[in-house]
């Protein structure tokens, strides 16, 4: 499979604080995969290092084959993130949230596609309500939307069903597993939630004190009849 993200001993240093330490990550197209680790592991610090947010300190990274100085504005618009909380213009209905990122991104007006894009991810019956009375599952679902109005092939989601009730988990999973199979999205999803995210992704990574202290292949665990939620609790403490 064509590699999405090589990440080679990245390094983040505030301070005196090492966040990140020497951390190593691989991710090829097509994969679903979770990061899992304590809170203060460097999770979100490494997903705003991948966005641009933030600089390493030493390191490397590729994303697509590329490496991160040699990457296009093209190449960029491949890669979505949703980190903590959507944000929306909350006076302005969902269509028109998503309406002004697609013109942000430089791109045409497409109303058709908007339309096709919401009810992928089953929002077409709330586009005209103001974003101010979404739930937090739908606030999700749209940001969802935002990305995939600029056709990324890489969606990354910090902590996606924070705040969500059971019900709003099992939708926001079945939108992703749908998105993954039917329309050949990649994923990197964090998550407390292990037991949700364990029947999603393919593969997980457990980060711990900066570093990656394993990557964890579901389906081999699962072969060998060992609980993939109980095993990596158990790495992660």
């Amino acid at each position: 499979m064509p590699e999405v993200l090589i990440v080679e001993k990245l390094k983040k240093i505030y301070g005196k604080n090492i966040v990140l330490d020497g951390f190593d990550m691989n991710l090829y197209a097509g994969n679903i995969y979770g990061l899992v680790g304590n809170n203060g592991a460097g999770k979100t610090t490494f997903m705003r290092i991948i966005m641009g947010l933030a600089k390493e300190s030493s390191g490397s990274y590729r994303l697509f084959g590329k490496n991160k100085e040699k990457l296009l504005l093209s190449d960029k618009r491949k890669v979505s993130a949703i980190i903590e909380t959507p944000t929306f213009y909350p006076h302005l209905t969902g269509y028109q949230n998503v309406k002004i990122h697609q013109m942000e991104i430089g791109d045409k007006v497409d109303k058709k596609r908007i339309l096709e894009t919401l009810k992928k991810v089953g929002m077409l019956e709330c586009a005209n309500k103001k974003t101010k009375a979404y739930s937090l599952g739908m606030k999700q679902r749209l940001g969802i939307a935002r990305a995939l109005i600029s056709d990324s092939e890489f969606i990354i989601l910090d902590e996606p069903t924070n705040g969500l009730d059971p019900a709003g988990i099992a939708q926001l999973s079945n939108l992703i597993l749908d998105l993954n199979k039917n329309y050949g999205k990649t994923f990197l999803i964090t998550s407390h939630h292990i037991s949700e995210l364990v029947n999603i992704v393919d593969k997980v990574g457990i980060i711990k004190d900066g570093k990656m202290n394993q990557e964890v292949i579901c389906s081999k665990l699962n072969e060998k009849g060992i609980d993939i939620e109980e095993y990596i609790i158990n790495n992660i403490l």
